[in-house]
């Protein structure tokens, strides 16, 4: 059962309030520096391991994948399962081997891959709580009301303050989703998916060219390259 695959593309992460009244400002300006280190930082490799977990607490995965993202320059790719989304400047291209499709559309070349949205979060959660513990600062975030743009009620981020990074994303579904019991399939509860990401230094993998999958015909009309033509090719930019 792969019940959170369509959640990986969209995606791209407690205390009492002890420490809340004091620290909200203090606490909201590093999310920010974390934002801005992202957008910042030229070269990354950023492996990720995703947990689906069945309920609010405890600790029952249901499923576990693996995801990369690597960015060096304007181009970035991120991999989970069978896709990728692989930007090119301000060229885009999401591929799913799968189902053997390749789309292609043009974004703002600002609009990175990034491995979180830490801007979009601070327009729609609210900082609820947050603990130390040594070089991490764990945040609970909720939702404001009225906020639609993620589907989940409850986030909790954990970041390395000395290095502006996030290491672990828990995320909690606003609605229940479908899992199988030994006796039962699509059994609705709760849910969360958790996101591990590990930091590198350097980039492991050469990235592609946007050449060696689409280019222009003598017509100037854009066509999937000789390995992708047995992929159903959806040119984007002739929608917009």
């Amino acid at each position: 059962m792969r019940v959170f695959k369509i959640y990986l593309l969209g995606v791209f992460f407690l205390g009492t309030g002890l420490q809340i009244l004091s620290q909200e400002n203090i606490s909201k300006e590093l999310l920010e520096k974390v934002a801005i280190h992202y957008k910042q930082q030229s070269d990354y490799t950023i492996d990720m391991q995703y947990q689906m977990l069945r309920g609010f607490t405890g600790n029952i995965v249901t499923e576990s994948y693996k995801g990369t993202i690597i960015k060096k320059g304007d181009v970035s790719k991120y991999k989970v399962l069978q896709s990728e989304v692989l930007q090119f400047g301000g060229q885009q291209l999401v591929i799913d081997h799968g189902q053997k499709l390749l789309m292609y559309n043009k974004v703002a070349k600002t609009a990175d891959q990034m491995p979180i949205s830490i801007d979009g979060f601070l327009e729609s959660f609210e900082i609820e709580g947050v603990q130390e513990q040594g070089d991490v600062i764990q945040y609970q975030l909720k939702k404001k009301a009225g906020a639609t743009a993620f589907p989940y009620n409850k986030i909790i981020l954990k970041i390395n303050k000395e290095k502006y990074q996030v290491v672990l994303q828990e995320l909690f579904f606003a609605n229940k989703l479908p899992f199988n019991d030994t006796t039962s399939k699509n059994v609705p509860d709760n849910a969360r998916l958790r996101i591990t990401m590990n930091h590198k230094e350097s980039i492991d993998k050469k990235l592609p060219k946007l050449e060696a999958y689409i280019q222009a015909d003598k017509n100037g009309k854009i066509q999937p390259t000789a390995a992708y033509k047995m992929y159903q090719f959806i040119d984007q930019t002739q929608n917009n």
